[in-house]
């Protein structure tokens, strides 16, 4: 289709090979190779193995290697394909969305619930999707995943082995169905800005009636800027804990709010609990998840 295309590789269930000791991922330019010859996608294709990570293993030190890799590629090649775990999927989309803000060429990422070589695995299916998504222009970073199209900062896994495992809080970017897309929502575009200096001292905690308040006293003792507040659903932080964000928020730690629930929103201003909150140094996060959030402290975009 004469566009130049960069498929970078980070391992996950997409690269494993057979093994007796359970999977890990064992990816290659060759393996990438047959793949390709798989699926029988042909074209000017570069694929680059970055690193071979179980992505239960990946970090910011990661996102932040990834982001630098696809800067440097956005004026080179036509679109960027991803593979990667789908345990952390959705958090290194919503870090490359956060990282990567209005890219000029499409970022794809994908993965699969079942090794490439693996008898039925989705893998084939999801690699061909995304060199649709990639030749279709969009100009965004995006995740594709059993023939759905998700916005790349809100999406997350929602099964830990069906094949149409992710969701977004958004709704559907759009779908991909024997190689066209059609999109549903919108994508605005704007000037490309790559945040490269990122704050990576971030956490998430999930608060229970049995929370600890010193648990954020300790971490702000080791040097973390940034918390994500799991709280109850539109905006519920046990007043307990209020004494322990205060003096974090004093000293410049910042924290946003997300809800343990799917749906709905976070609205600090519905119950005293939340105005509580806000006054203390809590900002809300609308319908954001925790991942998106993460990235919003990681870039101070919020």
């Amino acid at each position: 289709m004469g566009k130049k295309i960069l498929w970078i590789l980070t391992g996950g269930t997409f690269s494993c090979p057979p093994a007796d000791r359970g999977l890990a991922p064992l990816g290659s330019e060759t393996q990438a190779r047959h793949m390709l010859e798989h699926c029988g996608i042909t074209g000017e294709i570069t694929a680059e193995v970055i690193m071979n990570k179980d992505s239960s293993d990946i970090c910011p030190a990661d996102w932040k290697v990834l982001a630098e890799r696809i800067d440097k590629a956005v004026g080179e090649y036509d679109g960027i394909i991803i593979t990667h775990g789908t345990d952390t999927l959705g958090y290194t989309a919503a870090a490359m969305s956060a990282m990567l803000e209005n890219p000029p060429v499409p970022v794809i990422l994908t993965g699969s619930q079942l090794p490439f070589f693996a008898e039925g695995s989705d893998a084939p299916q999801n690699l061909t999707d995304a060199f649709a998504a990639v030749y279709s222009g969009i100009k965004a970073v995006a995740v594709t995943f059993c023939g759905r199209l998700f916005y790349g900062c809100d999406v997350y896994k929602a099964d830990s082995a069906e094949f149409d495992g992710f969701r977004s809080r958004r709704g559907d970017l759009g779908c991909v169905k024997d190689g066209q897309v059609t999109l549903t929502g919108e994508i605005t575009e704007g000037e490309y800005i790559y945040h490269r200096d990122i704050c990576d001292k971030v956490t998430a905690l999930k608060l229970t009636p049995a929370f600890d308040g010193a648990v954020i006293d300790f971490l702000v003792g080791r040097g973390i800027r940034g918390i994500v507040l799991e709280c109850y659903g539109s905006g519920g932080i046990p007043e307990f804990v209020l004494p322990h964000i205060k003096a974090a928020a004093e000293q410049g730690v910042k924290f946003i709010a997300v809800s343990e629930c799917v749906g709905g929103a976070v609205d600090l201003t519905r119950y005293e609990v939340g105005v509580n909150a806000a006054a203390a140094g809590v900002s809300g996060s609308g319908n954001r998840g925790a991942a998106e959030a993460l990235a919003m402290l990681m870039t101070e975009n919020f």
